[in-house]
């Protein structure tokens, strides 16, 4: 670092100079990265907003199938019970004269 007491400039004393340029090279790095990061953020966020448009459209035709399926199970439900409740309310057989 400084030597003490001599009362020279910092940018004479080659040790001060090297950290300094050190640190800024960091400092750099560090904002290229930022800026990166900053256009990563935003490719993401655009991604998230597209999904959401996707997630609606599955929504729809999951409750769509869904209720398709529940109408006609319902429907074949309601036929067998017919058919059972039809079966059982049959007249009974005629007897037969000889």
């Amino acid at each position: 670092m400084l030597s003490g007491g001599e009362g020279g400039s910092i940018l004479e004393d080659a040790t001060a100079i090297n950290i300094l340029t050190a640190a800024k090279t960091l400092g750099n790095k560090i904002a290229e990265k930022q800026k990166i990061a900053e256009a990563t953020e935003g490719k993401i966020d655009e991604a998230r907003s597209g999904e959401a448009y996707i997630y609606i459209e599955i929504y729809i035709l999951y409750t769509y199938i869904y209720r398709r399926w529940a109408t006609r199970l319902r429907r074949s439900r309601r036929l067998q019970r017919l058919r059972k409740e039809k079966l059982t309310r049959r007249a009974p057989a005629r007897p037969i004269y000889t």
